[in-house]
């Protein structure tokens, strides 16, 4: 009975897990050769070494140093605001709120790609879900589904082995 309960968080799990793994590795070269560019070029995922890759790899780092310190500095207060807000409002529209943004996220990557649209719409998203992280949402929903704490153990498992499932796809 706590899997029926459930199933609404495991499919936004398996889909969030799915939607950040599946992209990961080729992410890092596509982003090396956008900032490879401004350096006069290169395609970083079969040149690595080369001196605009070796550059890029430069500016990526203090990008993502900078863009990771900016989000984490705002993400604690946004967390604390949406396990209040979601008590109030209720969890689903967090859960599905923080599933839309990944796919947006997904969807500029898969536009830089496909369409040629600017890789900055996908490197500026990105610490968006992490200033929209909502595990505390996520926990609150646990308890609110799962109200013995013995049995909130085995509800917990089930949906790391959802979110593991999806991560080796």
């Amino acid at each position: 009975v706590v899997a029926h309960k459930l199933r609404f968080v495991l499919f936004v799990v398996a889909v969030a897990v799915a939607g950040v793994i599946l992209p990961k590795p080729s992410t890092q070269f596509v982003t090396l050769s956008f900032f490879a560019a401004w350096h006069g070029g290169g395609h970083c995922q079969l040149v690595p070494s080369s001196d605009p890759c070796r550059k890029a790899s430069s500016d990526v780092t203090v990008y993502h140093g900078v863009a990771s310190a900016t989000a984490h500095s705002i993400a604690w207060l946004v967390a604390l605001l949406a396990g209040s807000y979601s008590d109030v409002f209720g969890r689903r529209p967090f859960l599905i709120g923080a599933a839309f943004l990944s796919l947006l996220s997904r969807f500029a990557l898969a536009s830089h790609l496909f369409a040629g649209t600017s890789l900055w719409i996908f490197l500026l998203m990105e610490p968006m879900l992490t200033v929209f992280d909502i595990r505390s949402v996520f926990m609150a929903v646990m308890s609110d589904v799962v109200a013995d704490p013995g049995l909130r153990v085995v509800a917990n498992t089930l949906i790391l082995g959802v979110a593991m499932s999806a991560a080796a796809l």
